[in-house]
């Protein structure tokens, strides 16, 4: 016979939710960084971050300041 008890589904441990959220939080932190790793090398974003540069630069100095090219590149090996 069976009992009439219900059952119990084991219960996820409070310790192995934790370490399932840190470790989402930790692969989007990672996934952000390589996207914006590879975003900064188009020439696009370049050209954005000369843009502002040069305002920032601009207001800071009070005079005209002009940046012809800006390419930032990574050392061999990182991408």
């Amino acid at each position: 016979m069976r009992s009439s008890q219900p059952e119990n589904k084991p219960r996820r441990s409070v310790v192995r939710r934790l370490v399932r959220i840190f470790l989402k939080i930790v692969a989007t932190v990672i996934i952000i960084l390589i996207i914006v790793i590879f975003l900064v090398q188009t020439p696009y974003v370049q050209n954005i971050i000369r843009n502002k540069a040069e305002k920032y630069l601009s207001r800071k100095l009070q005079t005209r300041v002009s940046i012809v090219i800006f390419i930032l590149n990574f050392p061999n090996g990182w991408c």
